[in-house]
C-alpha cells in the first residue's frame, strides 16, 4: 500500500509552494513549550513532550482540506521560576518577544495570514498576547493564542484539590506523559 503521508509541517514544503499560499485558507502553527522541572518524577521536557502529543493527536484529526503548516516546536520559553532546578532552560520575555514576534513576521512575509499561537506552558501566557497583539496590530494577520489547558477536562476525572493546585506536575501532566510517552 503506498499511502502519500500528509504535510502539515513548515519545512515540509518548497520556497516555491508558498510562492502560490492562498492567505485565506493557509493556517500557520506555532506552538510554544518549555524545558523546566516537572518534580521528581518527570522529565525536564515534559512540556515539549505534551506539546509534540497533543500535535500528533490534532494532525490525525485534521480535515484532508485543511491547509495548515506547524513551525518547530519553540522548546525553551520563559521557565525564570524554575532556575532553582537543575536542567531548567528559561530565555528572557524581551528575548522571547522579538523571536516570537520575528516568526510571526516572517510568515506572513510567506503569505500566510492566520496564526494559532498554541501553548504547552504556563510561563509563556502573557508573551503570547503581547506577541498576537502585535502581530495583529503590525501585519493585519488575524493572530490568536490558547494552551491546552483551556481545551478542558472530563468533568468528575481529577479531584478539586489537583483541578486548583496540581497544575505542574501533577496528575494531568502525569496522565500525559504516561499517555504521550
Amino acid at each position: 500500500m503506498n499511502e502519500t503521508k500528509r504535510r502539515v509541517w513548515w519545512g515540509d514544503y518548497r520556497t516555491s509552494e508558498y510562492a502560490s499560499i492562498d492567505p485565506e485558507a493557509t493556517i500557520a502553527v506555532l506552538p510554544l513549550a518549555a524545558i523546566e522541572q516537572h518534580g521528581p518524577h518527570l522529565p525536564v521536557s515534559t512540556d515539549t513532550s505534551i506539546m509534540n502529543g497533543m500535535l500528533d493527536t490534532v494532525i490525525a484529526r485534521l480535515p484532508e482540506d485543511l491547509d495548515i503548516r506547524i513551525l518547530p516546536v519553540q522548546a525553551v520559553g520563559k521557565s525564570n521560576e524554575h532556575l532553582h532546578a537543575p536542567g531548567t532552560l528559561t530565555l528572557p520575555a524581551t528575548t522571547l518577544i522579538e523571536a516570537w514576534t520575528e516568526l510571526g513576521l516572517s510568515i506572513a512575509r510567506a503569505g500566510v495570514r492566520k496564526l494559532i499561537v498554541v501553548n504547552s506552558h504556563g510561563g509563556n501566557e502573557e508573551i503570547m498576547g503581547i506577541v498576537t497583539r502585535e502581530l495583529r496590530v503590525r501585519e493585519k494577520m488575524l493572530a490568536v493564542k490558547t494552551s491546552w489547558q483551556r481545551f478542558g477536562r472530563p468533568a468528575g476525572m481529577y479531584t478539586e484539590l489537583e483541578d486548583r493546585h496540581g497544575i505542574h506536575g501533577g496528575d494531568v501532566e502525569t496522565s500525559l506523559m504516561l499517555h504521550f510517552r
